[in-house]
């Protein structure tokens, strides 16, 4: 912000920058685009008025809580949820009727869902994958265990089979160690 700018020229561009932050997450989320979103993405006042009618719908259902159903507040906030509903289908409307921008929304639509399914297929082959590694592990770990016993096998058959024992029989060097101390 520049100085010497005027309350209304920070004021607005704050406004703005507001917009470009409530318009992005549309385009971050995972689920397949509506036709709807997709004219919010392509015409900035459509968002606003879609932005609009869910302040107002807020409203209204912080009134309803605070004032309950029956009371003059909550009128008018109904009241105004219903003309922020209508701004937005009335402009919704007209962007239908464009055929240009009714193609590049549907353009999007279909965009959103192949992206969509291209995320669920390799997010498949990801389990898949992960799965194969496990199952690679597994024979891998059973591989291990058979050759450690093979081992130990080998290790009491040469034990077992020597005629004299390889290891020293610690019990008689005990008793000559007491005998010569």
């Amino acid at each position: 912000m520049e100085r010497g700018s005027s309350l209304l020229d920070i004021m607005n561009e704050v406004s703005a920058r507001l917009d470009r932050v409530t318009a992005q997450p549309l385009a971050a989320r995972h689920e397949p685009l509506g036709e709807l979103r997709a004219f919010m993405l392509l015409d900035p006042l459509l968002a606003g008025l879609h932005k609009e009618y869910l302040d107002a719908k807020a409203s209204r259902m912080q009134a309803q809580r605070e004032f309950g159903a029956s009371d003059g507040m909550t009128d008018m906030a109904v009241i105004l949820e219903d003309s922020a509903w209508c701004a937005m289908q009335t402009r919704y409307m007209e962007l239908r009727a464009d055929p240009f921008l009714h193609k590049q929304a549907n353009v999007l639509v279909a965009d959103s869902y192949l992206e969509k399914e291209e995320q669920a297929r390799k997010r498949k082959e990801e389990e898949t994958w992960r799965y194969v590694q496990a199952v690679q592990t597994m024979v891998r770990m059973r591989d291990e265990d058979r050759r450690v016993a093979a081992g130990w096998w080998i290790i009491a058959m040469m034990y077992f089979s020597q005629a004299v024992p390889m290891f020293r029989n610690h019990h008689a060097s005990h008793r000559f160690n007491l005998q010569a101390a």
